[in-house]
């Protein structure tokens, strides 16, 4: 602090001391002069460093109540959720197997027999056998050859005959490779009157596994007949007992056939993620691959949707056309914006295909019409890849979303110049953390100490659990942990923290949300310092009144509220920058005195203070320095404190301990108005 007086010999601070008459009327008067020469009362903070500036935010030394403390804090790493809502893929196949397909109605042949007792004419006709007699069916539509699941044959006779039939014997026979098939066997034992038909209930076609029919068949009959012995009638040349043999559409397992159009498909359920369950949620990224093979010998028209999977409320599908044993692929097909919504939350992917068979007879095929071998255990499959999601919304339960917080290094670089070393009982870290994420979480930091570009000692901050938030009404969580000691005693170069935030329950959450925070770390601590000076009070003397100054009396207070040692100077100089140079002879010490020693309590810690006032006459050279001082030569006096090094020991301060130091120059000027009068 720099302070500049000019004396004026008619300005305030006059204090007139006395007057004496050397002869009668010539007076001489001696006038009083108080200067202040410092008026300073040194802070703890100010007294531990002198050089560090003490700033609002508490870095390293704050006081705090009556404490002491070591402060300093940083913020923690803003958490986004960003991508870190993900959902593992899907890597399965859906397989649609032909199963039993139809195929159309073969229809109906019929065949004549004649029994060979009627002869043309108009006669009586006894009662006679009809001898079994067989006659070939002409080749069906439809098929070659079929493994049936299903299928129904229809027998109708007519008689075309002059008498009646009371007993009608019916048999279809399969000629398939060297083996006659019975493919159905009817008796009709109503009576059967000339020209009545009769219609034979559907009769299940043979389906066991053995059984194969193919379009050789055959028909045999045998009966008999009451004849007209009676009356005679008239046998016609193409009276005929006619049989008509007609075939429902039939289910193959397998077949040789023309297969019109029909539709098959499978679905099935897929588990999305191990842990993690969705109610909805938008897709930031992910594809889905697909490769659809098509096994079978009939061209399809394949439909592959993901039901869940919905953009704009369509849900994924894929449709193309696939020729026989062929396949077709996508590659990467983007589920950017697509939505997927389960509202069961079961952790589960619908998956469906629809397969369109296109008729065989249609000209898209190489040799329409045609007949296909198919097989029901031949399929069309969709091998599908639905790729690791990554969702910018996601409604659901999350049961451990865990994201890295990133590290943050805060640099102690102002270190107290007096500090060296702590000895913390305790230390704390107040955290503050937000959280603007809509769903609960819990937060595991670290503390890492480095020193020298090495972790001196880490601190793992118990698990914090925090509320779910939102932008607008956020959850803020305040706490307060202990046992950091080893952290602060070590007087890092610098601490990074790290750690993770951990998701967990029912959330509605988007990517934009986010978690931050900040700490505050304190210790309260005894301190050990070693010697230094503390800011000295600097006064500038502009006027020294030349050969009027008779005296000059130094007055010194001291208050001393610390529990350290040391000493106070007054000393002067013509150059203000000699009072830095240790060794300079350009600086007059005018006198020094010993701190006052306070008195300590039974806790250590100062009770009361220690006082001393002290005062000093200067000498004749002192003197001439002070009457020397021009404005265009001032003389600088220095009030100045030195604190002593503690040597190692550590004592107790409170922040409210202080050093006062007061200092003024009582100056005796003569003022001799003859002497005026002659100049």
């Amino acid at each position: 602090m720099n302070k500049i007086l000019t004396f004026l010999l008619l300005s305030a601070l006059i204090t007139t001391h006395g007057c004496s008459l050397k002869e009668p009327g010539t007076p001489k008067w001696e006038v009083e002069f108080t200067v202040p020469l410092a008026d300073r009362v040194y802070g703890l903070a100010e007294i531990i460093d002198d050089s560090t500036v003490i700033d609002s935010s508490g870095n390293w030394v704050s006081n705090i109540g009556d404490t002491l403390y070591l402060n300093f804090g940083g913020d923690l790493d803003t958490v986004k959720v960003e991508d870190n809502l993900q959902s593992e893929g899907i890597d399965d196949v859906l397989k649609a197997y032909l199963g039993i397909r139809t195929v159309d109605s073969p229809g109906a042949d019929s065949v004549s027999f004649q029994p060979d007792q009627l002869v043309p004419g108009y006669t009586i006709i006894p009662p006679f056998t009809i001898d079994s007699t067989q006659q070939d069916l002409d080749p069906f539509d439809e098929y070659d050859w079929a493994y049936l699941s299903w299928g129904t044959v229809t027998i109708t006779v007519r008689n075309d005959l002059a008498v009646p039939i009371d007993i009608l014997n019916i048999v279809v026979l399969n000629s398939y490779g060297d083996n006659n098939t019975v493919i159905v066997s009817l008796q009709v034992t109503e009576l059967l009157n000339p020209s009545d038909v009769y219609i034979s209930p559907p009769m299940n076609l043979p389906n066991g596994p053995e059984d194969i029919i193919d379009n050789d068949m055959s028909v045999y009959i045998s009966g008999h007949s009451p004849g007209s012995p009676v009356n005679p009638v008239t046998i016609g040349i193409d009276d005929a007992i006619w049989v008509t043999v007609e075939l429902s559409e039939l289910g193959v397992k397998s077949a040789r056939a023309h297969i019109p159009v029909q539709t098959f498909s499978s679905d099935s359920l897929y588990t999305l993620e191990e842990e993690d369950s969705i109610r909805t949620a938008q897709i930031m990224e992910g594809s889905v691959n697909c490769t659809i093979s098509n096994n079978t010998p009939v061209i399809t028209i394949a439909t592959f949707t993901l039901p869940d999977f919905t953009l704009n409320d369509i849900p994924f599908t894929y449709i193309d056309t696939i020729q026989a044993l062929s396949s077709i692929t996508i590659t990467d097909f983007p589920l950017e914006g697509y939505e997927f919504y389960r509202p069961e939350q079961d952790n589960l992917v619908y998956g469906e295909i629809v397969v369109d068979i296109i008729d065989t007879n249609d000209p898209i095929y190489p040799q329409a019409p045609a007949y296909v071998v198919i097989d029901s255990n031949q399929t069309v499959e969709a091998a599908f890849e639905v790729s690791d999601l990554v969702f910018n919304h996601f409604e659901g339960w999350l049961s451990n979303t865990v994201i890295d917080i990133e590290p943050q290094s805060i640099a102690i670089e102002d270190i107290p110049g007096g500090l060296d070393s702590l000895d913390a009982a305790t230390a704390n870290v107040d955290l503050h953390i937000i959280n603007v994420i809509n769903g609960n979480i819990s937060v595991d930091l670290v503390f890492n100490a480095y020193k020298g570009g090495y972790i001196e000692s880490s601190f793992s901050v118990p698990t914090i659990q925090i509320p779910a938030g939102s932008e607008g009404n956020p959850s803020i969580s305040d706490v307060t942990v202990t046992g950091l000691e080893t952290i602060v005693n070590i007087l890092p170069d610098s601490i990074i923290t790290t750690g993770t935030t951990t998701i967990t329950g029912q959330v509605d959450i988007e990517d934009t949300q986010w978690t931050t925070g900040d700490y505050h770390m304190y210790s309260p601590f005894s301190l050990a310092i070693g010697e230094s000076s503390l800011e000295p009070e600097i006064t500038s003397i502009e006027d020294g009144f030349d050969d009027f100054l008779n005296e000059v009396h130094l007055t010194l207070h001291l208050e001393n509220h610390v529990p350290l040692s040391g000493e106070a100077i007054i000393r002067a100089s013509y150059d203000s920058t000699e009072f830095d140079n240790p060794y300079s002879t350009e600086v007059d010490t005018f006198f020094q005195v010993v701190l006052p020693q306070p008195t300590l309590g039974i806790s250590g810690f100062v009770s009361e203070s220690g006082l001393s006032d002290v005062a000093c006459f200067l000498d004749d050279n002192q003197i001439a320095m002070f009457a020397g001082a021009t404005e265009d030569h001032p003389l600088f006096v220095e009030t100045l404190v030195i604190i002593n090094s503690t040597n190692g020991q550590t004592v107790q301060a409170l922040s409210s301990d202080y050093i006062t130091v007061g200092a003024h120059a009582t100056i005796l000027v003569d003022i001799n108005f003859e002497d005026d009068e002659e100049e």
